[in-house]
Order: structure tokens, then sequence, then C-alpha cells
């Protein structure tokens, strides 16, 4: 056998490959080299077809090909929509930078399934995968967010329930076979009805159950190829690995996670993906990175108060953009994404959309809705919150009798449910750890894989894989003369509602003090020597006396500064 791994034919045993053979296996000639061996293909024809192959420059992982069926997939309406959709949805106006699209994404997606299926394919050759398993992995990671709405998940998990369209009744990734299936038909994409059966398979993987009862994969040997792209086993794929790098990279964010090497490290055993028993601290960095961003930046507490106010929008204009009437039918969803807020705005005089351009409008001046307060949810009491769902109405009937006159309503009142997991679930829908789901290996000539406890790998790892926290938020305009006694009312409320359910010492932040001191200085102004002010009284303390106190501390300072000059 020659060295480095390869047999004197020309192939590979399943040693492990070096860093530079993996580099290798990204650079566009070894991966034109490889997809000619695989499908053997002759130098001059890799370009058949109606489509040629194309590079592409991506900030995040640099120059890379891709094949010619992926690119007449790429060529058509209905994926160049996919440039009309950020994938942070409103967190682009709180992250100037976040202004990338499932557009750029996809294409990740597909790049890095290709490197890691040909990674497996090369480092074992007794898989047998073919290239047309390639093929069918590549694809499915270009196409996997086809049927995404505007604003992403926005769409999805708040605009759709607020307009009482039925639970369940839309699920993003039937919506990217059904487009996918439409984008097809209408472009004349030359794929075979069973490819295109197996990509839409591994679209759906991670939300169709593909064990069958004897406790087989319906893909038999081969099950392994539908965890490259949505791993319903333990969450490990290259859509997660691509939007996370792309989202740090856009946002500003590091992250702690090494994912080249969840690419290397790992082989195929018993028919599911196994990992070098070195990652699974890295494992772990994976997923915490993953809620990390979600406490960071996705559930950022000014992207929420606006994803409320693009889902107000929305809601506002659906009977006359009839948006929910699309919903259905994917050649009238394509066509949907986030310009509908451009139409909301530049629609002629309609009084129908008056309310939804008015929401526009302090979208665009900033007078955004109020982040009052929220609470984490005690540890202890996460059972009892499996299915809970806190109300407006539940805070409103805890408001105390001397804010009545602030005359809350639930058109007040905005709560967030926030949930931030380590994206595993039990059959019961609790959350758990995903790495007990993760099978490991010593050494790459290994043959059997075993479970790691947590407390193998380190003590300090978390004891709770689930975070909960109930956020409110007052919807009143900043330039209402109600404005601030809304948000005391509300924020009274809301200590009142967490006393009720046994979580006083819980709550972690509470927005309206910043402008109640507001307040207070500016009473203060007119505040005579030891005169209390309305906004003081309950502080017992006497502002016009703070206030001489601080005209002190400013003089001594000035003094001090001119000595030192």
């Amino acid at each position: 056998m020659a060295s480095g791994g390869y047999s004197e034919d020309g192939g590979m045993d399943e040693l492990p490959l070096s860093q530079a053979d993996v580099a290798a296996l990204r650079t566009p000639a070894a991966a034109l080299a490889m997809e000619r061996r695989l499908h053997g293909r002759k130098n001059g024809d890799a370009n058949d077809g109606p489509s040629k192959a194309k590079m592409f420059n991506d900030p995040v992982h640099g120059h890379f090909r891709v094949d010619p069926l992926l690119v007449s997939v790429i060529d058509t309406p209905q994926f160049q929509r996919l440039r009309d959709l950020k994938q942070l949805g409103t967190s682009h106006f709180v992250f100037p930078g976040a202004v990338h699209t499932r557009f750029d994404h996809s294409l990740g997606v597909a790049h890095l399934s290709d490197v890691f299926v040909r990674r497996i394919e090369v480092g074992q050759k007794s898989l047998n995968i073919t290239f047309d398993d390639i093929q069918v992995v590549r694809l499915a990671g270009l196409v996997h967010d086809l049927g995404h709405g505007p604003f992403s998940h926005v769409f999805d998990n708040e605009f759709l329930p607020a307009v009482g369209f039925p639970k369940g009744g839309f699920v993003h990734e039937k919506m990217s076979c059904d487009i996918l299936d439409l984008l097809v038909d209408e472009n004349n994409i030359d794929i075979d009805k069973d490819t295109l059966d197996r990509v839409k398979e591994v679209v759906m993987s991670s939300e169709v159950d593909m064990i069958g009862p004897d406790g087989r994969h319906k893909w038999g040997d081969k099950g392994f190829l539908c965890e490259f792209v949505a791993n319903g086993r333990n969450s490990i794929d290259v859509d997660k690995f691509d939007y996370m790098m792309r989202d740090c990279f856009y946002s500003g964010v590091k992250a702690s996670c090494d994912f080249s090497r969840l690419m290397e490290q790992v082989k195929v055993i018993g028919g599911e993906m196994c990992w070098k028993a070195s990652e699974a601290d890295n494992i772990y960095e994976l997923f915490h990175t993953r809620a990390s961003l979600h406490r960071r930046i996705y559930t950022h507490k000014k992207a929420k108060a606006i994803e409320f106010m693009v889902t107000d929008a929305l809601a506002a204009a659906n009977p006359v953009l009839r948006i929910t009437d699309k919903v259905s039918d994917p050649r009238d969803f394509w066509k949907l994404d986030d310009t509908v807020l451009k139409q909301i705005e530049q629609m002629p005089e309609e009084p129908a959309l008056e309310d939804a351009k008015g929401i526009m409008h302090r979208i665009r001046t900033r007078d955004l809705y109020t982040h009052v307060n929220e609470v984490v949810i005690p540890p202890e009491r996460l059972p009892h919150w499996l299915n809970r769902k806190v109300l407006p109405e539940e805070i409103i009937t805890c408001t105390p009798h001397e804010f009545a006159d602030a005359k809350l309503t639930a058109a007040d009142v905005r709560v967030n449910n926030m949930k931030i997991n380590y994206c595993k679930k039990d059959a019961h829908g609790r959350s758990i750890n995903p790495v007990d789901c993760v099978r490991f290996f010593s050494d790459m000539t290994d043959q059997t894989s075993f479970l790691i406890p947590k407390d193998k790998v380190s003590s300090m790892m978390p004891a709770h894989f689930e975070e909960r926290r109930v956020r409110v938020y007052c919807s009143t305009s900043r330039k209402s003369d109600d404005y601030q006694r809304k948000c005391e009312a509300l924020a009274a409320a809301f200590e009142k509602f967490q006393e009720q359910e046994g979580m006083r010492d819980q709550q972690v932040h509470r927005t309206p003090l910043k402008q109640q001191r507001k307040r207070q200085r500016s009473d203060a102004s007119l505040a005579g020597p030891g005169e209390d002010t309305p906004h003081s009284a309950h502080t017992g303390t006497y502002v016009g006396d703070r206030q001489r106190q601080l005209q002190g501390q400013r003089l001594f300072a000035r003094g001090l500064g001119n000595g030192m000059q």
C-alpha cells in the first residue's frame, strides 16, 4: 500500500484523512476530479447540459464550485426569491450587519453538504456512496429552506398564530418540498423522479420518522445520508453549521465551536454518523453556541419588540393583502417575501391599511414597543411550564388598584413566552441533552460505537437543557400622554403576577425605571431646596437636596480639573 492511506489502485482504505487531505477535498479541481470518477465522466464533458458548473465566492466559506444540476435550480425565480428573505428575520433592525439572506445560507448548506458527504465517501469506501447519493444530499442542502415565509420564523411562529391559522397547518419543510416540485415542473429541470423523491425525504427527515417498525431506517444501510442536512437523531448537521457560522460572521459575534473538526473527526458506524470521543466537548460547545446565539441575537429584546410590530402590521394588512390565502398553494406562496412591508408602506391610500402603515411608521422612527420586564422560570418549575403559555389577560388581571387609571387592555400588552433549549426533545416534548443521542468511537479504525455520559466529559456540564422566560412589552407609543403610566401599571401588574406564581425574586430586568429616572431628573430641575417631587415620594429621598449634592460634586470636579491644568 502506498503511504498516506492510498491503495495501489488509486482508491482509499478506511484510514483517517490528514488535514491536508480534507482541505484538498474543498478545492474545485479535486471536487471536479472526484465527480468525474464517481459519475464515470471523461475530462471533456463535465459541463454537459443546459447549465454549466459555477464558482461562488462566499464570505464565510470562500470559493467553491457548484454542480450544473444545482446551478439549474439556483437560476430559477422560485430559488432567487430567497434573496428577499432575511436569514434572521427582524434582527437586522438591531444588528446592522445581519442582512444576509436565505439565498446565502442555502448555498452554504449545499457546499458543506458536498464537502461532508465527499469526506465520508473518500474515507469509507465500503459504504458504496455513489454520485447519485452525493447529488441527493447536496441538492437537499440547497433547497431545504425554499418554504420559508416572510421574515423566516416570524411568519410561522408569530404571524400565522396571530391571525388564527390552524396550529400545524403550515410546516415550512413541507412547503419547501411543494415549491421544489413546482420549480422542477415550471423550469423543466432535468431530474429523475427517484432522485427528486429522495431529496424531499432528506428535507423532511427531521419532521418525519424514518425508522420502521423493525428498527431499521427506511433507506436501509444508507440511512445516514439523511443526517447530513437535517439530523433528526441528534441535531448535528450542516444546516446548523452554516447558519451558526454565517450568523456569527454577519452579526459580529464569536462562536466557541470548531465546526471544521466536526466534519473531519467523524465516520459511519452501524448506519449512523458517529464522532470521535475527543470531540465530545466540542459537540457540547456546538449546542452551547446555538443557545448563546438565541439569547444574544435571535431573541434580543429589541428584535423581539420589532417581531411583535411586524406581526401586528402583517395581521392588520391581512384582510387587504390576503396573505393567509397564499399559504396553502406553492404557486402563490413563493411570491411572498420580506418586501411585503414595502407593499404596505407604498400602497395607495387605503383606509383598511392605516393601522398597518402606522405600525410601520413607528418602526421606521424607532418608536418601538417597550420591553417592560421579564422573568426566568426557575428550573424546579419547568415541568409545570411544559405547555404553559402566559396570555396578556392573565397579567392585566393582576393590575394593582392604584394603577386602575392606566386602563390597561390586552391591546397594550404583548407577551413573549420564550424557550431556549439544546435542540432536542423526548417523546413527551421535554427538552433533553442531545449528546445523549450521539454515539462515539475511540479510533478511526473502530467498528463499534458507544455513548458518553455528560459527567464523563466534564463536571461543569449544564444540569438543565432548557431555559424559559416570560417577557412583557407595552405597545403604547412613547409619544402618547399615557405611555409612562401604562408602563408603570404593566410593570406593577407583572410583579404581582410573579408573586402569584411564586417567582417574586426571579425578575431580571425592568426597563421603565430608565424612563422614570428621566422624569425624576426633569421634575428635580423644578424642585426647590428640600422640596419633594411627585416621582420621588415612593423612594423617601428629597430630589431637591440630591440635586444640590450633585451640583457640589460637579463644582468640586471642575475645580480639581482646573487645578491640574
